[in-house]
This record gives structure tokens, C-alpha cells and sequence, in this order.
């Protein structure tokens, strides 16, 4: 067997001329490169690898990125549409004998979208049922009712009216039986029949709901109504036949403000809905056509009256105190006198006995008369209620004027012309709403409850006492 000693020898001596040829190429490499002076040569330092027999291993070290921050965006705010509302009218009728509670109470009627309202009708002696856009799936005769706000609504509770209680019959006390003396046979007397008491009739509904601006005209034969409500309906009724027929639509759907008035053979009408469209209807044709546009847009409160001459008169409405005159034969506008105050929902005109009568509406009780020959408005007598949505007029060939107070009530009155008066007579059937419309033929009122109904009413005249 070899020993170490020659071998660890060996080792060194080629670890040495290891050493040695590496120096040799070193220096030969600097030479050529023209260095000042060899490099020092190589010596290996054999302490120090001697003493490297344990390796260690080092972790190394890292070095973490500080995070860049995202930028910050800032939502760009997306524009929401407007809250919808809608507008909810109860009451009781009649009035006087109950109440109606809307809870929440809402902003003048007013509520959102989706909103829900519990209504409580409170009858004196009972409720008889509701009437109008009562909800899906509840009871007309229940005495409260819950509804979703997702469009306007009108409710009617109707209570119940009290019997009147017979008075009781005395029994007659029999007495002693006489022989009666011969007597001369009276004469007999002429039997007079008592005069009717007025009232009001149901004719056949509308071919559809009306709605704002409905409206009603009279070629002294037939009836012609406005559907309004935005839509583009247009009837005839035939008085005799008692039925409705579809005429030609206007050229666009008519909405608050809209009107009828019969002149000169022809029906002209206010569009409304806050437009200048100023229409005429040929009867005889059964054709629309445009005629000047008014001075400027009719709103709520808009309204024709004819003198049966040359001349419509015409009211703004939309809360404008706006008065004209149309010319039949030039078609073209004037501007008169403005009215005293500004004129809105339940506005309405008529003519009567050479001058202009007007209602302002807007839950006021003015009413006021505008004298042709000058050109000046005045004050005449209160009207017995503020009047609202759903006010009319229409004059007869009594010399008086009619009224509906709207508002779902179911008031009627009429106004005296030479007595400067009022007087309440028999009630609507049911209560009036926006969109009613009053006509006045010979000695009969016709009469359109409005929104939400198709009801269609007559009433005569004769035998109302002064």
C-alpha cells in the first residue's frame, strides 16, 4: 500500500507548476497589451485554504419593491332621471255625509312613484262603495284601501243617505154615526199634474275614458266630444239614436287646456297641453285642418266661447292672465284686456247676453264678466265654492249659466245673469273630475264627468224653481 507522505508531495508540486504556467500566460498577456509592468505573481495562500473546510451558506438578501399606488379614479356621477309622481284625489260624496283620509297625506296629492297609501273612507251612517280607479284584487266595499302610486288615481266613497222615518198615523177615534142632510154635487176641480223636478239622466258611455282637456261642441243637432287626455279621440253622439260614433282623429292628441266651440258652421278647437295648435273641424266633410296658431301656448284653464257672430274669445289658462279675440272671417288673432288675476285649473268661458263671463279657477271662488263694447273686465258675484280641476260652464236658452265646481265634488249651479246670483241644484250622479265638460242645447245640459270615467249625463231644465 502507497503512504501519504510521497503522495501529499506529488500534490504540491503540481498544484506549483499549475501556479506557475497560469503567472507565465498572465504576464505574456499584459506584454502584449503594452502594460508598464508585469502583474505580482500568484501565490497561492495555503493557510487560508487549509482553513476553508466548512462552507457556509448565506441567504441573500432581498430587496422588496416599495409598491406603486394605484391612481385614484373618481367615479364620474351617472345623472339619474327625476323621481316620477303621480297626483291621488279622494273624497266622499256627498260630502257632507263622510270623509275620506289619505295617509300619507302627500305634498298637495302629490306622491312618488311606488309610493304606498293606505285611504280610509269615515260614512256617518255607512259606506256604500268606492268608485273610480279602485285597486286590483280589493274590495270596492271595504273601508280601507291600499294603493300603489303608479299613476294618478281618483276615489269616490260613497256613503250611504239616511231613510227619512215615516211619521206615525194617529187611529181615529170612532164616533157617533149621523144621518147626513142631502148635499148639491160639487163641482168637480180641474186636476193639475205637479211640474217635474229636475235630474240628472245616464246616457251611453263614452267610446273611451276622457281625460284633461276633454271637451264638448253642439251644431244643434248632434254632439261632438275631444277624448283628451293626450290621445286623439273624437265622437259624435247622436241625441236621437242615443249612440256614440268615431270620427276623424285631430292631427295630434289634446291635453289640458283643450276646447270646443261651435261657430260659423264649423267646430274650431284649442289642442292645449301647453301648445299654440289652434285646429277646425268641417262638419260636412268630416275633415281637420289647421287655422292660425294662438299668440302663445294654452294650458290648464284654457277655454273658447263663441257670440255667435264674427268673433271666439279664448283664455290662456296655464296660469296667465292672456285674453283674445279670434276673427272668424280674417283668421287672425287679437289681444284684449288681460283678466283681472291669473287664470288656471278649472278656468272656463262662456257668452251670454252680449258679454263674456268667466271663472278663474284655481281653487278661487273670482268670477268675472267682461264687458265687449269697452274692453274692461269687473267682479261679479262669487261663485258658491272654489272652483278646480274639473270646473266648467255652458250657458241655455234660459238666459242663465251653468256650472260644474270639479274638484270631485259632485256640485251643480247656476248663475242668474239679471240677479247677479247663484243657486245649487241637483247633484251630479257622481263626483266630477279633471276633464269634465259642460254643453248647453236648447233648454238641456249635457255634462262628461271626466277622468277616470266614460259617464255621459242629461239634464233638463225645465221646472228648476228661481
Amino acid at each position: 500500500m502507497m503512504k501519504w507522505g510521497p503522495l501529499w508531495k506529488l500534490v504540491l508540486i503540481v498544484v506549483l507548476a499549475g501556479a506557475a504556467l497560469i503567472a507565465l500566460d498572465l504576464y505574456t498577456s499584459f506584454d502584449l497589451l503594452g502594460a508598464s509592468e508585469p502583474p505580482p505573481a500568484l501565490t497561492p495562500d495555503w493557510e487560508a485554504l487549509a482553513a476553508a473546510t466548512v462552507w457556509e451558506r448565506t441567504a441573500p438578501s432581498r430587496t422588496e419593491a416599495t409598491p406603486t399606488p394605484s391612481p385614484t379614479h373618481t367615479p364620474t356621477p351617472v345623472p339619474h332621471p327625476p323621481v316620477a309622481s303621480y297626483r291621488l284625489e279622494v273624497a266622499a260624496s256627498p260630502d257632507a255625509l263622510g270623509s275620506v283620509q289619505a295617509s300619507p297625506s302627500g305634498d298637495n296629492g302629490l306622491y312618488t312613484a311606488g309610493a304606498t297609501v293606505v285611504i280610509t273612507a269615515s260614512c256617518t251612517i255607512e259606506l256604500v262603495g268606492w268608485t273610480g280607479d279602485v285597486p286590483d284584487g280589493q274590495s270596492a266595499s271595504a273601508n280601507v284601501l291600499t294603493v300603489t302610486m303608479d299613476r294618478d288615481r281618483t276615489l269616490i266613497a260613497g256613503c250611504a243617505e239616511p231613510t227619512p222615518t215615516p211619521s206615525p198615523t194617529a187611529t181615529p177615534i170612532p164616533s157617533a154615526t149621523a144621518t147626513p142632510a142631502p148635499e148639491p154635487t160639487p163641482t168637480a176641480t180641474p186636476t193639475h199634474a205637479p211640474t217635474p223636478v229636475p235630474v240628472w239622466v245616464a246616457l251611453a258611455d263614452t267610446p273611451q275614458r276622457v281625460g284633461d282637456g276633454a271637451a264638448l261642441a253642439s251644431d244643434g243637432t248632434d254632439i261632438f266630444a275631444l277624448q283628451g287626455g293626450g290621445e286623439k279621440g273624437f265622437w259624435v253622439f247622436d241625441i236621437d239614436e242615443g249612440s256614440w260614433d268615431i270620427l276623424a282623429r285631430p292631427p295630434r292628441g289634446v291635453d289640458h287646456g283643450g276646447s270646443l266651440v261651435f261657430a260659423g258652421g264649423y267646430i274650431y278647437a284649442l289642442r292645449g297641453g301647453t301648445s299654440d295648435d289652434f285646429w277646425r273641424y268641417d262638419v260636412a266633410d268630416g275633415a281637420w285642418g289647421t287655422r292660425a296658431p294662438t299668440p302663445a301656448s294654452v294650458g290648464w284653464g284654457g277655454s273658447l266661447a263663441w257670440d255667435g257672430s264674427d268673433t271666439i274669445y279664448a283664455l290662456r289658462g296655464a296660469r296667465r292672465d292672456d285674453f283674445w279675440m279670434y276673427s272668424l272671417s280674417g283668421g287672425t288673432w287679437t289681444s284684449l284686456a288681460p283678466t283681472p288675476q291669473r287664470v288656471y285649473v278649472g278656468g272656463a268661458l262662456v257668452f251670454v247676453a252680449g258679454d263674456v263671463y268667466a271663472l278663474r279657477g284655481d281653487d278661487t271662488v273670482d268670477f268675472w264678466r267682461y264687458d265687449v263694447g269697452t274692453d274692461t273686465w269687473s267682479t261679479v258675484a262669487d261663485a258658491p265654492a272654489p272652483v278646480v280641476r274639473g270646473g266648467a260652464l255652458s250657458s241655455s236658452a234660459d238666459g242663465f249659466i251653468y256650472a260644474l265646481r270639479g274638484g270631485v265634488t259632485a256640485e251643480f249651479w247656476r248663475y242668474s245673469v239679471a240677479g247677479d246670483s247663484w243657486q245649487r241644484l241637483a247633484d251630479t250622479p257622481d263626483a266630477i273630475a279633471r276633464g269634465s265638460a259642460l254643453l248647453s242645447l236648447s233648454n238641456t245640459i249635457y255634462a262628461v264627468r271626466g277622468k277616470p270615467g266614460k259617464d255621459l249625463w242629461r239634464y233638463t231644465v225645465t221646472g228648476i224653481e228661481p
